[in-house]
């Protein structure tokens, strides 16, 4: 007789270890990397959903790794990860594919769960039905491997019912910075919450009134203040996509004689990651998709001076 146990998913079997570890993913994600295994937390997030799997040898050879840092026995996951999804026989099999949920604040913030209630509290969502033209940030970096100021725009058209509201949130994966939220173009803030302990912020953003076919043109800026003045191992900029976003575009500009050698892009979605380097043109690095989205954007580099991690 089979053990009931082959009857949980790897996503499921994931899920409950993150939960019972009590580490978000940007936190889990910062171990594996210190190991070598560079899985994103957005990655981390797509394998709890089932939304892709761990299927390179790069990934299935971070599972090890990870069933450590989760203290989890060595093998548990790996043997789940490892098994095939059904066949196309198996009552199981399903006959069309299932639908994809959207990435989640959560996917790279590591204060899901708060922003969950707060969104809960204000009767809102992050999930909006518009479509996203352009989403370009910009983050001016500093010599540490932080970015304390992080702009972006965005244009947004509505196919059907005008929005009121519009949420944006950021965070820091240090704890004790606080974080602040500014709307400059577009749209004022209605409510905010920012929690200095946890390091994040979210704000509703009032909107004013559009027809459906209208367009919005958004500008918002998050500052992170009271970082700590030690260099990181690694400097990071990440920009969450919970749709389809037509022109995606992120930029770090570095502070004059500090740019560093190279810059590696991440982009992550349901099919995976994928990492290239990319060359520092002046004092910032640039990074410009099409037809992205869901998913991450990022660019990571190593702050001049600073030992690899």
């Amino acid at each position: 007789m089979a053990d009931e146990r082959d009857a949980i998913s790897f996503p499921q079997a994931l899920r409950a270890a993150v939960r019972a570890r009590g580490l978000g993913l940007q936190r889990i994600s910062a171990h594996l990397r210190r190991k070598g295994h560079h899985v994103s937390s957005a990655t981390l997030s797509y394998w709890q959903s089932g939304r892709s799997a761990p299927s390179r040898f790069t990934s299935l050879a971070a599972i090890g790794e990870l069933e450590v840092v989760l203290g989890v026995p060595r093998g548990s996951l790996a043997r789940l990860a490892t098994l095939g999804a059904p066949s196309a026989g198996s009552p199981s099999a399903a006959d069309a594919p299932r639908p994809v949920p959207p990435p989640q604040l959560a996917d790279v913030v590591d204060r899901g769960r708060a922003v969950d209630e707060i969104l809960t509290a204000w009767g809102d969502t992050l999930h909006r039905d518009v479509t996203v033209v352009s989403k370009q940030t910009v983050g001016w970096a500093d010599a540490h491997g932080n970015t304390p100021r992080i702009r972006s725009r965005e244009v947004l058209v509505l196919p059907q019912q005008p929005i009121e509201t519009y949420v944006v949130a950021g965070g820091h994966p240090f704890a004790g910075v606080k974080v602040e939220v500014s709307a400059l173009i577009g749209a004022t803030i209605r409510r905010c919450v920012s929690e200095t302990e946890n390091s994040f912020a979210i704000a509703q953003l009032a909107l004013p009134p559009a027809p459906p076919g209208g367009v919005h043109v958004l500008e918002y800026e998050f500052t992170f203040s009271g970082l700590p003045a030690v260099r990181r191992d690694r400097g990071q900029c990440v920009v969450l996509a919970l749709g389809p976003v037509r022109e995606a575009y992120l930029e770090v500009r570095f502070p004059e004689g500090a740019a560093p050698e190279s810059v590696t892009a991440a982009q992550t979605n349901p099919g995976g990651e994928h990492r290239s380097p990319l060359t520092v043109s002046g004092q910032a690095a640039r990074l410009l998709r099409r037809d992205f989205g869901p998913g991450t954007l990022t660019l990571e580099w190593t702050p001049t001076g600073a030992r690899p991690g």
